[in-house]
């Protein structure tokens, strides 16, 4: 639907026993509490990532049911989630922990790891192999197609300039689902997809690019992401208007997987968002 996962989140803190700060409610006063935090949001907002069990909320239940309105779905009188909300709102349910609640008097949370340091982690490790390397920040978002589109523009304007280069960026991106029935694939299939169909280079440029998202599941696929060559956007060059097809039906696992073009790790155990890496070694005869 679009929803960001600052938004999610607040809905997720209103329906939990846990979230938003609750958490600490089961916890004896006088205790101390030290939370090691992993950020899979971007910028980092600690009262967001995973809910924020141990952090203050300053969001309410009249913020749940406007980003309900947004995306059309508080006309669903049935629904558990909007009695919840509504409950809330009348004063029935206890409102998440604010700022200056003495439950978090003795309360640290310490960042451990986000997607700056996974993608500052990449270039290192690619400086000793290409000339040059940049970091592009860890902030992008938006719809995944455009992040494609965004993509191919980079490919075009930057690593044709260079003998031997790459460039590195993260951040998370959404897909905006059709209405009707929708296929197989997540946000880093979908951004791969698109930047190959838009992409235009010379056939002897020896280029890769990757979307991976790093807890190993993208979307509801079995996929990380992907990971395309010369030889795989060849491919996709030749098989146009089918896989434009694919993309306007949010089919890009599939897509790829006939090309052998998917990235499958499992389940990883972490999650930093996800990493984007474009490498061009230059042109070969």
């Amino acid at each position: 639907m679009g929803a960001s996962i600052n938004e999610i989140n607040t809905i997720r803190k209103h329906l939990s026993q846990v979230k938003g700060g609750r958490l600490m409610r089961f916890v004896a006063r006088g205790c101390t509490v030290a939370t090691m935090i992993m950020s899979d949001v971007i910028d980092d907002p600690v009262d967001s990532i995973a809910s924020g069990p141990t952090v203050p909320d300053n969001s309410t239940y009249i913020d749940c049911a406007n980003i309900l309105k947004k995306y059309g779905l508080w006309q669903r009188p049935a629904s558990p989630v909007i009695h919840t909300i509504k409950r809330g709102m009348k004063g029935e349910i206890e409102e998440t922990p604010k700022e200056g609640d003495p439950v978090f008097d003795k309360v640290y949370n310490i960042l451990i790891g986000n997607n700056t340091s996974l993608c500052n982690s990449a270039v290192r490790y690619l400086k000793p192999h290409v000339d040059v390397v940049r970091y592009l920040g860890s902030s992008f978002s938006g719809e995944a197609r455009e992040l494609g589109m965004f993509l191919a523009n980079l490919g075009d304007a930057i690593l044709l300039r260079q003998k031997s280069s790459a460039l590195v960026l993260g951040g998370e991106t959404t897909v905006r689902l059709n209405l009707e029935v929708n296929g197989i694939g997540g946000r880093n299939q979908e951004a791969i997809l698109s930047a190959a169909l838009n992409w235009e280079f010379p056939p002897n440029l020896d280029v890769a690019i990757t979307c991976m998202s790093t807890d190993g599941i993208d979307g509801n696929s079995r996929a990380a992401g992907a990971v395309l060559t010369s030889r795989t956007i060849r491919k996709i060059k030749r098989s146009r208007t089918s896989l434009m097809t694919s993309l306007r039906k949010h089919d890009s696992y599939n897509a790829l997987k006939r090309i052998g073009a998917v990235a499958v790790t499992r389940k990883t155990g972490t999650n930093l968002n996800d990493i984007t890496i474009l490498c061009s070694m230059g042109r070969y005869s």
